[in-house]
């Protein structure tokens, strides 16, 4: 769930990304409504049966979110009291949470499209690589979300992960191996054979989060042993999106 805002948390070239079309922007200002606390069940695996939310509140909270990480992520880069290193692990554990538990949320239950762009979630449909942008422009990266939807995953990949972590995988069982040595909220991008999305660990378990292609069933965060679109592909590019410094360095003095 959403920590606290007020205190300090510490914190190839063949794999084709589904996402492709052009964008509208919209620049809509922070409203006053209450950030509400997006609850993540012990099993991670969120329901998208959320057809009773207003999607016009939904998007005022989501705007109000943003403003407030932005809030968050500026306050960690002003406190003259933290040494590099702990102001990189203070913005590394944020960054994961906020995505985890609060960003990713927002978006279960949006629709898939081939050609979905959409920047408001559960408001139209988007591509599974236009969801791996978006939610990391969200969070305030200054990326154009849009060229980097349109390239494919192991390019998505290359742009927003550690180089030095990115490896290629024959079968999921290779990949899930590594995966098993990390720490719990380090976030990886994968990319499969036609798709991209998140992988993380949390409690001992890895979880999937994308928009899935699969009858169009749109944002959902499952276990990965039990995704369809996992277990399917044929190879897997993989890279470490927690373990980038250059990721944060918009908010390093």
């Amino acid at each position: 769930m959403i920590r606290s805002f007020l205190y300090l948390i510490t914190l190839s070239l063949w794999i084709q990304a589904c996402s492709t079309a052009e964008d509208q922007n919209s620049q809509p200002a922070a409203l006053p409504t209450e950030v509400p606390i997006m609850k993540v069940s012990s099993s991670l695996a969120m329901e998208s049966k959320q057809d009773s939310i207003d999607p016009i509140l939904h998007n005022r909270k989501y705007r109000r979110l943003k403003s407030e990480i932005a809030l968050h992520l500026q306050a960690i880069k002003s406190d003259t009291s933290l040494q590099d290193e702990m102001r990189y692990d203070s913005l590394k554990h944020y960054v994961s949470h906020i995505l985890i538990d609060s960003i990713f949320s927002y978006w279960i239950g949006t629709p898939w499209d081939f050609n979905g762009y959409t920047d408001k979630p559960r408001v139209g449909e988007i591509a599974c690589g236009y969801f791996v942008s978006t939610t990391i422009r969200d969070l305030g990266v200054p990326i154009n979300r849009y060229k980097v939807a349109q390239k494919a995953a192991a390019y998505i990949i290359k742009d927003l992960c550690d180089p030095q972590s990115i490896q290629r995988f024959t079968s999921f069982e290779k990949m899930s191996s590594l995966l098993e040595q990390q720490a719990d909220n380090e976030i990886f991008i994968v990319g499969l054979d036609f798709h991209v999305g998140f992988l993380f660990r949390r409690r001992g378990k890895l979880y999937f989060a994308h928009s899935n292609y699969i009858n169009s069933e749109g944002v959902i965060i499952e276990e990965a042993e039990h995704s369809v679109a996992l277990g399917h592909s044929r190879a897997y590019v993989l890279g470490n999106l927690s373990s980038n410094k250059i990721l944060f360095s918009p908010w390093l003095p």
